[in-house]
């Protein structure tokens, strides 16, 4: 009987922990509409309508010497993410000057939590979106935003990127530390502990 005990814990861990991951597909259906790779922005917003969210970003790509730039090419970069609902996985589509280049599933929708409802500190991870934390978490105690500039160098071009950055406060109560998430670019990339929280 224990042994059964442990399969089944360690069968329910390896599902939810496969539900947490984000993985590659070609295309997914919104209705009876069929959103694939290399539709643009206004066809996948004619099947499947507004997004639950939108990010976007700029790289400017620059070859040449230090004192003699010359701009190559400027990549707009969106993301949007589509919630549909608690029996079906979200989907992540990002669009690279305005043309569908990848789609991604994550975790189950949601419906709105209220403000009221809280989660557990353990269920904040790395490489979550601002969608899926709100799905597990609803609305932070505190939000905060910036813009940053980053320079990178790939295939022997510097390339210049926006990097939007949001900074989201939990409040888990008196008897734990409050979390302060950091995302760029709508992807949670760290979570650092603040003061004990508010009553």
């Amino acid at each position: 009987m224990a042994t059964v005990r442990l399969k089944l814990y360690a069968f329910l861990i390896a599902c939810a922990a496969m539900s947490s991951m984000t993985v590659d597909a070609a295309s997914f259906r919104c209705g009876t509409k069929l959103v694939t790779n290399g539709n643009t922005k206004a066809e996948v917003f004619r099947k499947c309508g507004e997004p639950s969210w939108r990010q976007d970003y700029t790289q400017e790509w620059f070859a040449g010497h230090e004192h003699d730039l010359l701009t190559v090419k400027i990549v707009a970069t969106e993301q949007w993410t589509y919630n549909l609902g608690p029996q079906k996985l979200m989907r992540h589509l990002t669009f690279k000057n305005g043309t569908l280049v990848s789609i991604q599933t994550g975790d189950y929708g949601f419906i709105r939590k209220t403000p009221e409802r809280h989660c557990r500190p353990e269920d904040l991870t790395l490489k979550l979106s601002t969608t899926e934390v709100l799905s597990r978490c609803s609305e932070p105690y505190f939000r905060d935003t910036r813009q940053d500039r980053r320079v990178t160098i790939l295939d022997g071009a510097r390339v210049i990127t926006s990097i939007t950055i949001d900074e989201w406060t939990y409040d888990f109560g008196p008897t734990h530390f409050m979390r302060i998430l950091t995302f760029e670019n709508g992807e949670l990339v760290d979570i650092r502990m603040g003061e004990k929280g508010g009553e």
